[in-house]
């Protein structure tokens, strides 16, 4: 007869004390129990997995979690686990597969957490890789052993997450109305849920919803998503200020991604692109289904989140720096306001009428000349001239 849930605590009752300690981030107890022999090597190698996570050493993760477990429980976690590495490395389709293979166990186990875990992972997967129908077809079976308040709003949380994901605010928002109306300190992993809700209302454009929320996740120091946490309210606060970043918080580990990700945009702020390709180089290591050539993202709502709207700033700090050296009146002036507010290439001809004030004629032409290398020079702009029009690019 299979054991139910709660007899898996009764038969590894040291196993799950080192899962709260973990999930607590009580690493001081947790390492000590390591040491003692109260947890098998299968289960000391679950839990030292679940360490290596934390600092994205997913082939250590991966090659503690390679060999069978003879206890088909275990066994069927260390697969949820090599499921959530590749999950977390990017490779949906490795994740998928590891995740079936441990559904194929715990069918027999009845164990509904872990049955839960493994529909609800391969949702998230098929939602990063923008398959609807099947997203759709795993969070309904994930559903079926959803048996609480938690696992229910950690489905709509997937639903959040893709369609932020896709650019798609209007429903991601429709989805928050409905949350909303419920009491979430109810739940236990409301921070993840307040998290991702602040991170649609930034990228939706509503900088002011998005603060409330962060200003509440600020108050609990100990959130395991405070790494997260700390680096948006941080880049929102310097958009909304108009400042620049401040020193790394301290909560953001090195080698994690947000590290790479500050790391990138500090470099560009301090005018070194070099250094900021290559942090951004160690991004696309980690996890290059995601992140693309410098600085774009594969999937279209990422251009609006922290990272890209931070990108904005600094362009149109750059423009602002670029402007002051024109003089406003001069010709210069009238020439790059012509230029950047037009959506379309603009004609010689154009711009001198517009410039000089004058019907066009070819004697304007050597001026018109000089003073596009004059603004080029003075500002540093990217004017390019194609088919005899002139345009100011990014």
């Amino acid at each position: 007869m299979a054991l139910k849930v709660m007899d898996y605590k009764k038969a590894f009752p040291h196993y799950f004390q080192a899962l709260d300690l973990y999930f607590q981030r009580d690493m001081s107890p947790l390492k000590k129990l390591l040491k003692t022999q109260k947890l098998d090597r299968s289960q000391k190698l679950l839990i030292k997995a679940r360490l290596e996570g934390l600092n994205n050493n997913w082939d250590k993760y991966l090659d503690l979690l390679k060999t069978k477990f003879d206890n088909e429980y275990l066994d069927a976690q260390r697969l949820l686990l090599r499921g959530n590495a590749y999950l977390r490395m990017g490779d949906f389709e490795l994740s998928i597969l590891e995740n079936l293979a441990a559904i194929q166990i715990l069918l027999n186990l009845e164990d509904k957490q872990s049955l839960f875990n493994g529909h609800y992972h391969i949702a998230v997967c098929y939602s990063r890789l923008s398959l609807e129908k099947l997203l759709n077809s795993y969070l309904e079976k994930a559903l079926v052993y959803a048996d609480d308040l938690d696992k229910v709003y950690s489905i709509k949380r997937v639903y959040l997450n893709y369609y932020s994901k896709i650019g798609d605010f209007k429903s991601a928002l429709k989805v928050i109305d409905q949350i909303e109306k419920e009491d979430l300190e109810k739940l236990q992993n409301k921070d993840i849920l307040k998290n991702i809700m602040a991170d649609v209302y930034f990228r939706s454009g509503n900088l002011e919803k998005a603060n409330q929320l962060y200003i509440e996740l600020k108050k609990n120091r100990k959130s395991i998503y405070k790494a997260r946490i700390d680096y948006e309210f941080t880049i929102l606060k310097c958009i909304m200020e108009n400042k620049k970043l401040p020193n790394l918080p301290r909560s953001i580990q090195q080698s994690s991604e947000y590290f790479y990700l500050w790391k990138t945009l500090q470099a560009l702020e301090q005018g070194d692109p070099f250094e900021a390709n290559l942090q951004w180089e160690n991004l696309r290591k980690m996890n290059p289904s995601k992140y693309l050539t410098p600085f774009n993202f594969s999937n279209k709502g990422d251009f609006s989140n922290h990272f890209s709207k931070y990108l904005e700033k600094l362009k149109l700090d750059g423009e602002k720096k670029q402007i002051l050296n024109i003089r406003k009146g001069s010709r210069m002036h009238k020439l790059y306001e012509v230029m950047s507010h037009s959506s379309v290439a603009l004609r010689k001809e154009v711009l001198i009428e517009q410039v000089w004030n004058v019907n066009y004629g070819p004697g304007y032409d050597s001026r018109f000349y000089k003073l596009i290398e004059r603004l080029k020079k003075t500002t540093d702009l990217n004017i390019v001239m194609e088919n005899s029009t002139y345009k100011i690019t990014q």
